[in-house]
C-alpha cells in the first residue's frame, strides 16, 4: 500500500504544528524530558525531531483551524480567570494578535531593501573592476570614482591595459590583449567562485529559485531552502554571477532572497512560526517585495505574486504584500546604489502619441515573442534534461567556467554585447535626440539592424545554456535584451521605411510637423521586450504593470498589452500553457499540482485511491506501547479512525504529530500514565467502567475528516485539492472507511494521463 509518508505538518484543529511538537521537546525542563522518555520511545522521538522529510506537502485546512486555535488560547491566556489584570492581558493580546503580522511584514520589507542595496552595489564595483580600476581608490567603482563625469571622460579611471602597459598606447594590440585576459580572468573568476560557494555551502542557492519558492507556496515543504545558508550563498552567488557578466539576471534570486527573508523573519514570530500556512502568506508578500526591488516596481510585485508565484492569496495577503513591497523599494531608493536618485530603471520620456497603423507592427512583435519564447522554453528544458541525464551534472563547476569562457569572448567582440545589458536595455528604450552621439542614433539603419539581430541572437542563445547551470540566475533581463533588441530593429526598419514612403497612404496619419517623430524605435524596444518575457514565463496583468513602472511610459500601455496577450495565446498555441518555471518544477520532479490544471478524462476515486493494507486506528484497545511500537514501525503521516477492524466506521483522523505530541503532554502533565495505560480515542464518561484509569486523546483528533464516496469523479477530487489544500481525503461508503486519496496519488494519476495524452488541459 502507498500512503505519504510522515512528512507533513498537518495540523488538526486539536494541536499544533510538527514544528511546535519540537520546539516543546526540545524546551523541556530535565524531569519532563525524564517523564517524557519513559512514556514515548527514544526512537520515536529522534524521528519526530528530525522533522519532515522534503518535498511533503502541509493541509491547510487543518493548519488553518489551528491557527484559530492559537489566536483564541492566546486571548484566553491574556485573561486568567481571577486576574485583575486579566482584561489588560487579553487587551493587549488581541492588540498583538493584530499587529505582529504587520510587524513582520515591515522588518522583511527593511531587510529585503537593504540586502537589495548590497547586492546592487557589489554587483557594480565587480562588474566595474573587470574592465579597469580607480588609479586612486582602487576600491571604487568606475561611477564613484568619477562621480560627475562618464566612464570615458574620467582620467583616475584606467583600464587594465593602461594600467599596466601605460599611458597613450590605448589603441595598441598589447593593451586589447591585456584588458582582453583581465576580462577574461575577472569573469571566470567570479563565475568560478560562485559555483564553487553553491556546491560546498548551499546547494539550493543554484537556479532562479522561482520553481521552487511557487513550489513552496503551493504547500511542499522543501527543508533549507529558505534557509540561513541559502541566503547567504544566494546573495554572494548572485552578485559574482551577474559582476561575471553572465547572460542571467538578478530577478529570480531576489525573489528567492527576498522569500529566504520572510522566512527567516517569520520564524521570530510563534504565530507563524508553527504554521505552515500562515509562514505562506508571509512569503507571499515577500515575494511582492523581492519583485518590488529588483524592478522597482511595487505593484508589479504584488501582481506578480498573486499572478505568478502564490497559490493561496487572501485579501489580507495582498494588503501586506503592498505594504512590503513599499518599504523595500523606499529603503533601496534611499540607499540609491544606482546613484540615479529615482527607483525607475529604464526611465522613457517620449511626448508622442503612437499611431493607429502601427498596432501592425507591436503584434508583429507579439508573434515574435511568443514563438521565441516557447522555441527558448523547449530548448532550455532539453538541454536542463540533458545535464540531469549525462556525465555533465557530476561537473557543474567545470560547465560553469566552459559557459563563462565562451559568454566573456562573445561579451568582449560581439556587437553590443560588452555593455552591461541592462544599461544597453536602457539606451534601446531611449528616443534618438538631434545631439546624441550614441552608435544607435549615428550608424546607419542596415547596420543598426543587423548588430540588433545578431545580438539578440548570441544573447538568446547563451542564456539557453546559461539558465540551469549551478549558480544563481535569473532570466528576466536576458529575456527582455532579447525582446529589446529585435523590438528596436523592427522600429528602425519601419523608420526608414516611413523616412522613403512618407507620402503613402498608410503613413497618412504622420502630420508633417511631426514627420521626424512618427515613428519610435525605442516604443518597438519597449513593446518587444514585454513581448519575449510574456511568452518565456507566460505572465501577462503583472508584466504589464511591470513595464508600465519600469519605463514610465504610460502612454503606451495599450501596445505592450496587445503584445503581451497575442505573445501569450501564440506561444501557448506553438508550444505549451506552462511557463518556464513551471517546465522547471515538472523537469525536476517537485510534487506541484498547479491550479489551472484540469481533467476531462472519466475516471473515479476508486481507480487510484489506495485500498489495501491501511493502517487505522480503533477507539479503543490500544496501549502507550502499543502506540509507541506503530511510530515507530511505519512513517505514515497520519491514521484514520474507526469504531473496530470489523466496524469501519469512520470516527475521525489523527496526525502523527497529534499522537506524539499527545503522548508528550500526557507524560509531563498526568500522573499515573505508564506504557501499559489504555488510550481511548473518544470521550469518556463516568458510567464506564474504565473512567480514570485510561489516557483520552479524543481532543486531538480530528472528528470530522474531508471524505468521499469512491464514485466522486476525479474532476471533482482535483477541485478539492486544489481549493481546499487537503493533502488526504477519506474515501467511505456508508460512513465506513474503504480507502485513502491523497494529493501525491493524484499527481501520479495526472502524470500518467498526461503521458498518455487523456484529456489533460
Amino acid at each position: 500500500m502507498e500512503m505519504e509518508p510522515a512528512s507533513s505538518t498537518t495540523i488538526n484543529h486539536a494541536g499544533d504544528a510538527v514544528d511546535a511538537a519540537d520546539v516543546e521537546l526540545s524546551g523541556m525542563s530535565g524531569i519532563g524530558v525524564k517523564r517524557t522518555r519513559s512514556l514515548v520511545k527514544s526512537s520515536v522521538l529522534r524521528k519526530h525531531r528530525r522533522g519532515v522529510p522534503d518535498f511533503t506537502m502541509i493541509d491547510w485546512v487543518h493548519d488553518i483551524e489551528a491557527h484559530k486555535d492559537y489566536q483564541r488560547s492566546r486571548i484566553t491566556f491574556g485573561a486568567m480567570e481571577g486576574d485583575e489584570m486579566g482584561g489588560w492581558r487579553k487587551m493587549l493580546a488581541k492588540l498583538w494578535l493584530a499587529v505582529y503580522g504587520w510587524v513582520a511584514i515591515l522588518l522583511i520589507g527593511i531587510g529585503v531593501g537593504m540586502l537589495a542595496g548590497m547586492i546592487h552595489t557589489c554587483v557594480d564595483f565587480l562588474r566595474d573592476i573587470k574592465s579597469g580600476v580607480c588609479s586612486d581608490y582602487f576600491w571604487l567603482s568606475s561611477r564613484n570614482c568619477c562621480p560627475n563625469s562618464s566612464k570615458e571622460a574620467c582620467v583616475e579611471w584606467k583600464s587594465w591595459g593602461d594600467y599596466f602597459a601605460g599611458e597613450g598606447i590605448r589603441a595598441s594590440t598589447s593593451t586589447t590583449v591585456l584588458d582582453f585576459l583581465a576580462f577574461l580572468l575577472f569573469s571566470t573568476g567570479y563565475a568560478v567562485l560562485a559555483a564553487w560557494f553553491v556546491k560546498v555551502y548551499a546547494p539550493y542557492a543554484a537556479g532562479s529559485g522561482i520553481p521552487e519558492i511557487k513550489t513552496i507556496l503551493s504547500g511542499v515543504r522543501i527543508k533549507r531552502y529558505l534557509g540561513g545558508w541559502t541566503l547567504l550563498i544566494k546573495c554572494i552567488g548572485i552578485s559574482l554571477a551577474v559582476g561575471a557578466g553572465l547572460s542571467l539576471g538578478m530577478e529570480g534570486p531576489f525573489v528567492h532572497v527576498a522569500s529566504c527573508v520572510g522566512n527567516i523573519t517569520a520564524k521570530f514570530f510563534k504565530g507563524f512560526r508553527y504554521h505552515e500556512s500562515k509562514r505562506r502568506e508571509i512569503i507571499s508578500a515577500a515575494v511582492a517585495a523581492g519583485v518590488s526591488v529588483a524592478f522597482g516596481a511595487p505593484i508589479g510585485g504584488v501582481l506578480f505574486s498573486l499572478e505568478e508565484a502564490s497559490y493561496y492569496f487572501p485579501h489580507k495577503t495582498m494588503w501586506r504584500s503592498f505594504l512590503c513591497a513599499i518599504v523595500a523599494a523606499l529603503l533601496l531608493k534611499r540607499v540609491d546604489p544606482s546613484g540615479t536618485g529615482r527607483l525607475v530603471l529604464f526611465q522613457v520620456d517620449y511626448n508622442h502619441q503612437w499611431h493607429w497603423f502601427e498596432l501592425v507592427g507591436f503584434g508583429i512583435l507579439g508573434v515574435v515573442g511568443g514563438v521565441i519564447g516557447a522555441g527558448f522554453n523547449s530548448l532550455n528544458t532539453k538541454w536542463c534534461h540533458f545535464r540531469k541525464k549525462s556525465s555533465l551534472k557530476d561537473w557543474p563547476i567545470a560547465e560553469v567556467c566552459a559557459v563563462t569562457v565562451v559568454t566573456s569572448i562573445v561579451n568582449f567582440t560581439g556587437p553590443y554585447m560588452f555593455e552591461p545589458a541592462g544599461e544597453f536595455i536602457a539606451e534601446l528604450f531611449k528616443e534618438c535626440k538631434d545631439n546624441d552621439k550614441t552608435h544607435l542614433c549615428t550608424t546607419g539603419p542596415g547596420t543598426v539592424i543587423a548588430y540588433l539581430v545578431a545580438a539578440a541572437c548570441l544573447k538568446l542563445t547563451l542564456t539557453v545554456f546559461t539558465f540551469g547551470i549551478r549558480i544563481p540566475a535569473g532570466l528576466f533581463i536576458p529575456s527582455l535584451f532579447t525582446g529589446a533588441c529585435l523590438g528596436r530593429a523592427l522600429g528602425v526598419g519601419i523608420q526608414e521605411l516611413q523616412s522613403r514612403l512618407s507620402d503613402a497612404y498608410i503613413f497618412s496619419e504622420c502630420a508633417p510637423v511631426e514627420e521626424s517623430y512618427c515613428i519610435i524605435p525605442g516604443v518597438y524596444a519597449i513593446v518587444g521586450a514585454a513581448a519575449v518575457l510574456g511568452g518565456v514565463t507566460r505572465m501577462t496583468i503583472s508584466l504589464v504593470v511591470i513595464v508600465f513602472e519600469l519605463t514610465g511610459g504610460l502612454e503606451y500601455l495599450m501596445p505592450v498589452m496587445l503584445a503581451v496577450l497575442i505573445s501569450k495565446w501564440v506561444g501557448e498555441w506553438v508550444g505549451t500553457v506552462d511557463s518556464i518555471y513551471e517546465m522547471h518544477i515538472e523537469l525536476n520532479g517537485y510534487p506541484y499540482l498547479d491550479p489551472k490544471t484540469e481533467c476531462d478524462f472519466q475516471a473515479t476515486a476508486a481507480d487510484f485511491m489506495v485500498s489495501s493494507n491501511i493502517q487505522v486506528l480503533t477507539v479503543d484497545g490500544w496501549a502507550v506501547a502499543d502506540i509507541n511500537a506503530l511510530l515507530d514501525g511505519c512513517d505514515y503521516n497520519g491514521f484514520p479512525v474507526v469504531m473496530s477492524h470489523t466496524d469501519m466506521r469512520i470516527v475521525g483522523y489523527i496526525s502523527r504529530a497529534n499522537l506524539v505530541r499527545s503522548l508528550e503532554e500526557a507524560g509531563r502533565n498526568k500522573a499515573g500514565v505508564n506504557q501499559a495505560t489504555e488510550v481511548l480515542f473518544y470521550e469518556q464518561t463516568q458510567n464506564e467502567g474504565h473512567y480514570g484509569n485510561c489516557l483520552d486523546i479524543s481532543l486531538y483528533l480530528d472528528p470530522t475528516p474531508i471524505s468521499v464516496t469512491p464514485d466522486t469523479s476525479v474532476n471533482r477530487l482535483l477541485h478539492i485539492f486544489k481549493t481546499l489544500g487537503v493533502r488526504t481525503c477519506l474515501v467511505s461508503k456508508n460512513n465506513r472507511l474503504v480507502g485513502l486519496a491523497t494529493r501525491r496519488n493524484m499527481l501520479q494519476l495526472l502524470k500518467r494521463a498526461g503521458l498518455k495524452g487523456e484529456g489533460l488541459k
